[in-house]
């Protein structure tokens, strides 16, 4: 498999921060979570408000970036074909999130995100690569830039919005790493019910993590959400 960022700059190639079916074979081990999980996010909210609408666009848009990394791996680890309309979705929604981001902090925050957004996208696909080759240093190496990116793009957040302690979101996209190596590791053991785990809680993750970083922008620009 092609390195990510080769593959996105012949298809296209970013919340801030960081859906299969029912494990009928190796090809499906995320299926069954990613149902299910779904399931627990459809209630619309009672009302309409600007602050509403960040918390729901940044939940979804976050949900679905999880969702799609964690089909991109397993899909870049067993060869399949569906990969690169995987990563071209991926893409996709990175350029959604970074749009959101820009939205609130402007271009140059936006082009900012966006560079940090794809680069760990391209670690996680580093890291895929290795496991599949049986590859322990490029898995370490991949790791290294993994926990790297965690710690830089903790500053950037907290840099754009003191609402946001850099502390905690260090810890939020510590987990988010950690809950993608866990299904990518599980899925390549075929370990289809440790998989599906995995793959519900980055899915739920990404909500809580939304809603943060939704209260901390409202808390920041406050005359922005009125109403």
């Amino acid at each position: 498999m092609k390195r990510f960022s080769a593959i996105i700059a012949a298809i296209m190639l970013a919340a801030l921060l960081a859906l299969g079916l029912a494990a009928c074979g190796d090809d499906d081990d995320a299926a069954a979570g990613e149902t299910a999980a779904a399931m627990e996010h459809t209630e619309a909210p009672t009302a309409s408000t600007p602050a509403a609408d960040l918390r729901v666009t940044l939940d979804r848009l976050l949900g679905e970036h999880a969702v799609l990394a964690m089909n991109a791996m397993r899909q870049g680890h067993d060869g399949d074909p569906a990969f690169e309309a995987t990563a071209a979705a991926l893409e996709e929604n990175t350029v959604a999130l970074g749009e959101a981001i820009g939205s609130v902090y402007g271009s140059e925050a936006q082009d900012g995100f966006l560079q940090m957004w794809r680069d760990h996208i391209g670690f996680f696909v580093d890291l895929t690569v290795a496991t599949a080759g049986d590859d322990q240093a490029g898995r370490r190496a991949a790791l290294d830039q993994l926990a790297g990116y965690q710690q830089a793009f903790s500053a950037f957040l907290a840099g754009a919005n003191p609402n946001l302690p850099e502390d905690t979101l260090n810890t939020a996209l510590g987990a988010h790493i950690d809950q993608l190596v866990a299904f990518l590791d599980a899925h390549a053991a075929g370990d289809h019910a440790e998989a599906n785990a995995a793959y519900r809680e980055a899915y739920e993750h990404m909500f809580m993590t939304g809603d943060a970083l939704a209260g901390g922008i409202v808390a920041q620009f406050p005359e922005n959400f009125q109403g």
